[in-house]
């Protein structure tokens, strides 16, 4: 499955997020697993002090400040007042479109006698909540929608605002707040500042 975001909160560079979206299925995640990307697109020097902006007050962002905090400063970057370096992160709730590429399929295998000739079936003969041929077609949307936790942080220069590292981080709002894992995705994002990450996935904990 693939996920599409129904809405775009912010006009800021999208391919990060179109790819993690893009890699990210679904139907196939746990409730608290997440994928992250990473992108290096400037020189960042080792021990670096940072200052955080975070992109609102809102009661998500204030839960995690003084954790992003934490989790910047294990990644080696001294957070500070002033510097030449800004981390802005934003953390939003977004409703996404998940779409099937197809049928759920089965197989069974058919055998003839003289063992010579040997046949595979891609489809559910009988199934209660997939598509069958018995059972007949269970479920005639080609999409859902799920709530995401989307976790955006970004690295730039105060001088001339140019990217130096950017990290992003989704994971399905499934038998979980955004609240309750917000600083666990904050912790698996940080944690890759000055890395490029094509797509990991991540057990929160």
């Amino acid at each position: 499955m693939t996920a599409w975001p129904l809405t775009r909160h912010r006009a800021r560079p999208a391919g990060l997020l179109a790819c993690l979206l893009l890699f990210f299925w679904a139907g196939a995640a746990a409730a608290a697993e997440a994928t992250v990307t990473a992108q290096v697109c400037g020189p960042l020097k080792k021990g670096a002090p940072v200052t955080l902006a975070p992109a609102d007050d809102s009661p998500l962002y204030l839960s995690i400040k003084e954790h992003m905090k934490q989790a910047v400063e294990r990644s080696g970057h001294p957070v500070r007042k002033s510097t030449p370096l800004q981390l802005y992160y934003s953390a939003e709730e977004s409703a996404v479109e998940v779409r099937r590429r197809g049928p759920s399929l089965g197989q069974i295998d058919i055998h003839a006698r003289n063992q010579r000739a040997r046949a595979e079936l891609l489809f559910n003969v009988w199934s209660t909540h997939k598509d069958s041929i018995l059972g007949g077609q269970k479920n005639r949307r080609k999409y859902s929608v799920s709530n995401f936790l989307i976790m955006s942080l970004e690295l730039n220069r105060q001088d001339n605002g140019h990217c130096v590292w950017r990290g992003e981080g989704a994971v399905e709002l499934e038998g979980v707040t955004a609240k309750q894992i917000a600083k666990a995705l904050t912790d698996a994002i940080a944690a890759r500042i000055g890395q490029n990450v094509e797509r990991d996935r991540v057990v929160l904990r």
